[in-house]
């Protein structure tokens, strides 16, 4: 679930949705994340070549990566909930899960 409501309620709706339960949000690391949590985990998106972190998203797609791709496999896993998600963030996303 990809939602710009705060964690709070966030956590809430997904819960009444059955898309987390109590027990797993305790148990699993990167369940319930943020977007700029989310954003700063993954290492935000970078250039292939210098590294360096890409301030317009999909400006140069060929070029784009995620800046932490181990970070994102465990996102990838995990994460059930990204609350406060900026547009940034679920580019970002979309980016990782491709």
């Amino acid at each position: 679930m990809v939602t710009g409501d705060n964690k709070v309620t966030a956590v809430a709706i997904a819960k009444e949705c059955g898309i987390i339960s109590g027990e797993e949000e305790e148990l699993q690391e990167c369940v319930c994340m943020e977007g700029p949590e989310f954003n700063e985990f993954v290492g935000s998106l970078v250039h292939k070549k210098t590294r360096e972190r890409i301030l317009v998203m999909g400006a140069d797609k060929e070029n784009e990566t995620i800046g932490n791709i181990d970070a994102m496999k465990k996102v990838r896993n995990n994460l059930k909930v990204l609350a406060r998600s900026r547009p940034n963030d679920k580019y970002i996303m979309v980016a990782g899960l491709r």
